[in-house]
């Protein structure tokens, strides 16, 4: 059996898929597995042993990686993306099975067309639908990050620069995120930082991405608390973050890809939502994940109410 993966772009996104992809090599332990995705997000499967190979999807025109796939002659195709350009390539793939979500238009392309849950439920969830027509089994919904010697060695370079082992209790949090409406207001999160120091003596580790630096510069430049900060560092790989999540006690800030992978280190959560429904982001029925949800408008959060949700997660899962 020889499958095609498609989750194209969206580090979150790409992390969701890993407890199908582990499904997948438990049932059929066989089976060859390629993964297509885009090259800025490969680091989410690139070193994980369910997959055999990867693909970048922008490495080539539509037309030629659709011309690539099709010579690999796949069995199954498994579209966990559901866009109109991915439930094409799936098509094209002449694969005798085609599993999608049943969306309009694109349901025509897949021989399985699954349909969503009719209420919210955690990605990961919702992904591991599309094993269902082929009598594939989900039992658990970890997330995974493969981690090698050189994600090993950034975050080593990482803590020693920053003296990490010896900072005392240090909370992740992470202020960006590239979607402007998953943004809390940067001097909302300079407040709580100031007020977790000076309550409970937390210091903090700023996560970010490339080009994002200047987020965290700012919630620095507006904390009263300046000396609190683990900062600055160069930027590692996104899979260097997970052996500098483990250094941490827990992770607060925005929705990002940053807070799955704090989730699959393992980190208790607290976040701030903006437009997406949290729960569709959050692993359901665990009280280590909290969130504040301000929908449309996520400014009406406030700094009070976050803070109160911070000291809760710490006192119930005993975080000290």
């Amino acid at each position: 059996m020889k499958l095609l993966l498609i989750q194209l772009r969206r580090l979150g996104d790409a992390l969701m898929t890993t407890p199908s992809v582990a499904a997948i090599k438990r049932a059929r332990p066989q089976a060859e597995i390629h993964f297509l995705i885009q090259e800025g997000c490969a680091g989410i499967v690139r070193g994980n042993p369910d997959v055999d190979a990867v693909i970048p999807a922008d490495s080539q025109g539509f037309f030629g990686l659709a011309r690539r796939l099709r010579r690999e002659h796949y069995d199954t195709v498994v579209d966990f993306q559901g866009l109109p350009k991915t439930a094409l390539l799936a098509k094209l793939t002449g694969a005798r099975q085609r599993v999608g979500f049943a969306r309009r238009f694109r349901s025509l392309f897949y021989t399985h067309a699954v349909s969503h849950a009719k209420s919210p439920e955690y990605s990961a969830i919702g992904k591991a639908r599309l094993l269902v027509p082929l009598g594939i089994p989900v039992s658990g919904f970890t997330l995974r990050l493969p981690v090698g010697p050189g994600h090993d060695a950034e975050a080593r370079a990482v803590s020693v620069a920053l003296d990490l082992d010896a900072a005392g209790r240090v909370a992740a949090f992470s202020p960006v995120s590239r979607r402007e409406y998953k943004r809390w207001p940067l001097s909302r999160f300079a407040a709580v930082c100031d007020a977790l120091y000076k309550r409970r003596g937390w210091r903090f580790l700023p996560l970010f991405g490339p080009d994002e630096a200047w987020a965290v510069d700012e919630v620095i430049t507006q904390s009263r608390c300046r000396e609190a900060f683990l900062y600055p560092y160069p930027v590692p790989s996104f899979n260097a973050l997970f052996p500098l999540l483990k250094k941490c006690a827990f992770y607060f800030g925005n929705d990002n890809g940053i807070r799955h992978a704090a989730i699959a280190a393992g980190l208790p959560t607290a976040a701030v939502f903006g437009t997406p429904d949290p729960r569709a982001w959050t692993p359901p029925d665990d009280p280590r994940h909290v969130w504040l949800w301000g929908k449309a408008e996520m400014e009406k959060i406030g700094v009070a109410d976050f803070i109160t949700l911070i000291e809760k997660l710490l006192d119930e899962n005993k975080i000290v």
